[in-house]
């Protein structure tokens, strides 16, 4: 049997805090794992995965419209190198080209694995040059401290209330913990998080309304100039 050694360095798992159960907990501990969770409802917080599975449901889309097989576009994806990159999914993973329906020479199938250097640096500039973009129409938000009176964004679709709450916890740069007028604590980005100031001239006019079975007051986005903050990336 081959034995497989633990890697030099810890691993890295970025995931929602569904994953932060006992189970989960004692699995990381004993193998050296950090784990590294992003705030709940926030989809940004894992871009690349959410990335992944746009481009697979367009590519599985479109292969159903034309009645094509959707594994083979699949297969083309990883077989086709991304912008700005030299090599495809598939050499940075299996060290070679797959074999596709294309006419292909038996040089280009062979083994080859590409130069780490050369991929990692050309990631690194895409990424860089990426956020360069984003920033453009971002601002950077205040961080919060503990004690502070906030309302939060609604996270369920078609709901207005913005909820009051406490800032009870800072669990790194942009993730707080915030604690309700009812219910349980909850975790939350930043840019859900609007800071309550008195008096209240900047913060958005509190109306109530019919639709809502709560006392909670609903929050008219129409009277606020910036009704959704994008966070800094």
């Amino acid at each position: 049997m081959m034995r497989t050694d633990l890697p030099d360095r810890p691993w890295q798992i970025v995931s929602s805090d569904l994953f932060t159960c006992e189970l989960i907990e004692k699995f990381t501990q004993k193998y050296d794992i950090r784990h590294q969770t992003s705030s709940p409802h926030h989809q940004q917080g894992d871009g690349k995965a959410e990335s992944a599975v746009k481009t697979a449901k367009r590519l599985i889309t479109k292969a159903n419209e034309d009645g094509t097989d959707a594994y083979l576009a699949l297969l083309a994806h990883r077989n086709t190198p991304q912008e700005g990159l030299d090599y495809s999914p598939a050499q940075r993973i299996f060290g070679r080209r797959c074999r596709t329906r294309l006419p292909t020479t038996a040089s280009l199938l062979s083994p080859s694995n590409p130069n780490t250097d050369s991929v990692k640096s050309a990631l690194e500039q895409k990424q860089s040059v990426d956020k360069a973009v984003y920033d453009q129409h971002t601002k950077e938000l205040k961080p919060l401290q503990d004690g502070d009176v906030v309302r939060l964004g609604p996270v369920t679709l078609g709901q207005k209330v913005w909820r009051r709450a406490q800032v009870t916890q800072r669990l790194d740069e942009r993730s707080y913990m915030v604690q309700p007028e009812r219910g349980a604590p909850v975790r939350r980005n930043r840019v859900d998080i609007r800071k309550v100031t008195h008096p209240t001239k900047s913060e958005p006019k509190v109306l109530s309304t019919p639709e809502t079975t709560t006392s909670e007051p609903v929050i008219d986005n129409s009277t606020s100039t910036n009704t959704k903050e994008r966070e800094v990336q």
